[in-house]
């Protein structure tokens, strides 16, 4: 999950070959866009390879100062042909992929991408084949549609489900082409073209061409037989459907210049490399709607959303299973003043089984103003029974997706969701058996019948009827984690890693900055432990789970 030290330090060959088309017209600006923000951001040792489509009769001819930029910039320009047909001009990417190149990486990117900071040696980007999984299922989800072309290539049908980033439907691979990143000298490309070429009269996609090289893609990748990661969306943003997170992503792909437009940061990019490189301010103003960037000045930057208020309310404390919610308890419930009930998970669940959990909000009250007559009947109170009151539900999973019925019924209780690295906590997962996780999400289905949407329900009676173990835990961490994420900045967030590195900021961030934070001698906070995990496990855990643990903050 997090960056590996530079591979290239003893080497002399670059990593990263960074490759896109550049084509005369609109798509000349974008490609010189793309080139002068990789120059701006990367540190690493790369190499930038523009292609160029040939015949120039057919694609037209970049002019002298485009080519005298890219060089510029050390780009190599290299011409190629368009390996299906002329009038699918998405073809021309295709020819991208095996271009020469000494580096040990190609990373192809779409030419209507922006890099707004460093990329670094992420580990996700070190397995033979890395893309993001599609915005969205635009192309049929069902597997019968998906059947006769993988038999058309005579490529066996993969088992793993994937959800797309944006809508979270699950389906067969199916990725994004905007950024691809592979390992150098496997002749992707080669296996790529001549996937796409089977399948362009296939029945199938007849009606659907624009999408065949987003089919053919994942179909290439099995015919080869490649691990694979599927990337969150730091490496490639669909600022078209989405706006910018706080801190930027790497690779944003931004599709027209209205969403440039749209979004302040990449608008005063923009305006930057226009004024720093003059051939890209000569190609934009000849192009109506790129030169209305320039001729309007970038808007004020958006100011985060600013953070939760420390108030002196009672806690409560939940989390994905095994992701710290005992830890985090156990050291608020050793500082002065502070009261832990530490509930089982299923008496949380069935406190607040109604829709609207007023018997939750009841039972608040209830313990704020007495003690409860059998406190281990709730598995024990520790810590005193004054001052602030922490209700802690240790590994109840269903209670998640009641948290927005507690924000209307205790709007005082300020809710706290841990979360941790998914391989890591598959790996604690793997220490019991997985009739537990059968049984938890036998509990939330229960459970989520009267406040989960249709749609969410539908994915967890898929999960609870997946029968590959590792896939398994994989989608059930997935459906955990969009539970927290529906959530948003209403609950505050506890990583396991910040906790285990510096606790005494994470229980002053909970306890206001006036608390004296005090630490148990014996802690019981353990590191991370992936040892159980097997090659199957972590391949689940990387085709599924990278999104929303980028999302969650868990990645770097």
């Amino acid at each position: 999950m997090t960056s590996t030290d530079d591979p290239t330090a003893t080497a002399t060959a670059p990593h990263y070959a960074f490759v896109f088309v550049c084509q005369a017209g609109e798509l000349e600006i974008k490609a010189l866009l793309l080139a002068a923000s990789l120059k701006r951001h990367l540190s690493c040792a790369h190499e930038l390879i523009a292609a160029v489509p040939s015949p120039a009769q057919t694609w037209g001819e970049i002019s002298a100062a485009t080519r005298q930029l890219l060089q510029q910039f050390g780009a190599s320009i290299v011409p190629i042909v368009n390996p299906i047909d002329p009038t699918y001009p998405i073809g021309n990417k295709l020819a991208c992929i095996d271009v020469p190149t000494r580096a040990r990486k190609i990373v192809f990117l779409d030419s209507d991408i922006l890099c707004l900071r460093d990329l670094g040696f992420p580990a996700c980007l070190q397995t033979p084949f890395a893309a993001k999984p599609a915005d969205l299922r635009t192309f049929a989800a069902h597997e019968e549609a998906w059947r006769p072309l993988y038999a058309a290539t005579d490529v066996p049908m993969p088992q793993l489900r994937l959800p797309t980033t944006v809508s979270g439907e699950f389906g067969l691979p199916y990725f994004n082409s905007g950024v691809i990143c592979v390992d150098s000298g496997l002749h992707f490309g080669a296996a790529w073209i001549d996937c796409a070429r089977t399948l362009r009269n296939a029945a199938t996609m007849r009606d659907q061409r624009h999408w065949l090289d987003q089919v053919s893609l994942p179909i290439a990748m099995g015919r080869l037989g490649l691990s694979f990661a599927a990337l969150d969306e730091q490496f490639n943003f669909p600022a078209h459907l989405k706006p910018l997170p706080t801190r930027p992503p790497i690779f944003c792909h931004y599709h027209w210049p209205r969403i440039v437009r749209e979004e302040p940061l990449l608008h005063r990019l923009v305006c930057d490399l226009a004024r720093e490189h003059p051939a890209i301010g000569h190609a934009i103003a000849a192009h109506a709607e790129w030169n209305a960037l320039l001729e309007s000045a970038p808007a004020t930057h958006v100011a985060p959303a600013p953070e939760l208020p420390v108030a002196s309310t009672d806690l409560l404390v939940i989390g994905i299973p095994d992701s710290g919610v005992e830890q985090l308890t156990g050291c608020l419930g050793s500082q002065a003043g502070v009261g832990v009930i530490a509930m089982a998970a299923d008496a949380l669940a069935t406190q607040t089984r109604d829709s609207t959990a007023w018997e939750f909000s009841a039972l608040l009250r209830r313990l704020r103003t007495q003690q409860p007559e059998n406190p281990r009947a709730h598995d024990g109170l520790r810590g005193g029974s004054s001052g602030k009151l922490v209700v802690a539900g240790a590994g109840a999973a269903g209670l998640l997706s009641a948290l927005q019925a507690l924000e209307r019924v205790a709007p005082q209780t300020r809710r706290i969701v841990c979360v941790r690295d998914p391989f890591a906590t598959i790996a604690a997962w793997k220490q019991r058996p997985l009739a537990e996780i059968d049984a938890a999400i036998a509990q939330t289905l229960e459970l989520g019948e009267r406040r989960l949407a249709r749609r969410e329900l539908d994915v967890l009676q898929r999960v609870a009827a997946l029968q590959d173990p590792a896939e398994k835990r994989a989608t059930w961490w997935w459906w955990l984690a969009q539970r927290v994420l529906d959530l948003g900045d209403r609950v505050i967030r506890v990583r396991y890693a910040e906790f285990c590195t510096d606790p005494s900021r994470v229980l002053q961030s909970i306890l206001g900055a006036e608390a004296s934070i005090h630490l148990p001698a014996r802690s019981e906070i353990r590191p991370d432990d992936e040892s159980s995990l097997t090659d199957d496990d972590r391949q689940a855990i990387r085709a599924v789970c990278l999104q929303a643990a980028w999302e969650l903050g868990l990645t770097d």
